[in-house]
């Protein structure tokens, strides 16, 4: 369940990022941080998750 939610966060923070060029300056700004934060935390959900199952421990 951990990997598809960093999978599905990591995505989301990716969309955000891509379409914050289209956004009012100061959202874009706002946006781009939002989408590497979401990015970056989606990513250490996949690899605990993925720690977790390598070492048959319930990923969180």
């Amino acid at each position: 369940m951990s990997f598809v939610t960093g999978i599905i966060i990591t995505i989301i923070g990716v969309i955000l990022y891509a379409i914050s060029s289209m956004l009012p300056p100061g959202a874009t700004t706002i946006a781009r941080i939002g989408g590497i934060i979401l990015a970056i935390i989606g990513i250490i959900i996949i690899i605990l998750a993925a720690v977790g199952v390598a070492f048959f421990i319930a990923p969180f």
